[in-house]
């Protein structure tokens, strides 16, 4: 039985993609979650860890690309998928560098839609992504460019940062990308398991690192240099 998790804060696509996941013979839904911020919780938690992870990209409190990142360096025996409605080259190639192992659109919840079935016909394209990602396959969504093996992995924030900064240890790099979402120090101590005061020496030390003054500019240090990447610089549309 492969175990799904899925994090969708739109309630009508959460019931299509649940009554899709309730189709399968050979899965179950074990963590379902409406923002990203309720996933960490719920995974640090967790007594067993889904095997796939459905994340759509635009999401409050932790978007679908800081979440990718973070995942797969704190938890990296699950495999993810990107989902959205709408998306480019730019984003997919974004997610999949990050550590998604596939991408899909939403089309799939309306399968009887002319557009879904001119591209898979009676095929099944979320059953399809979740065969070919359990085997640590990349699967790319036709209807988002039918060209997925052009695609160029750009370099991962978890690479780049041990090029550029080899003395910042896992747990700080946890920290930046937490603290490039839209959480309090409070929230992210609990997303870490560690004390507030602990959340604010982290902060401090990587002020001092890069030499800049508080959150925003850390924030903004971090996307400059590629430390930390978000869906907004690569698809203003995404959903």
């Amino acid at each position: 039985m492969i175990a799904l998790g899925l994090v969708e804060d739109n309630e009508r696509y959460r019931k299509l993609i649940k009554k899709e996941i309730s189709k399968l013979n050979d899965s179950t839904l074990l963590i379902d979650v409406v923002n990203g911020y309720e996933l960490l919780l719920k995974l640090n938690s967790a007594k067993k860890l889904p095997d796939i992870l459905f994340l759509d990209i635009e999401l409050p409190k932790i978007d679908g690309l800081l979440l990718t990142s973070y995942i797969s360096q704190v938890y990296p025996s699950i495999k993810m998928i990107g989902v959205s409605s709408h998306s480019n080259k730019a984003l997919v190639t974004e997610v999949l560098s990050e550590g998604a192992t596939s991408f899909i659109s939403k089309h799939f919840t309306s399968p009887d839609s002319a557009i879904y079935k001119h591209t898979y016909g009676n095929r099944n394209s979320f059953k399809e992504a979740i065969d070919q990602t359990i085997l640590n396959n990349t699967y790319i969504d036709d209807l988002l460019f039918n060209k997925g093996r052009e695609l160029i992995l750009s370099t991962s924030t978890n690479q780049l940062i041990k090029k550029k900064f080899p003395e910042i240890t896992s747990i700080h790099k946890q920290f930046l990308l937490l603290n490039a979402a839209d959480l309090s120090y409070r929230e992210i101590a609990l997303v870490m398991n560690k004390s507030l005061p602990t959340i604010k020496k982290y902060l401090s030390f990587l002020l001092d690192k890069f030499e800049v003054k508080n959150k925003v500019e850390l924030v903004t240090f971090c996307i400059k240099n590629g430390l930390v990447k978000l869906p907004y610089y690569y698809d203003q549309f995404v959903n």
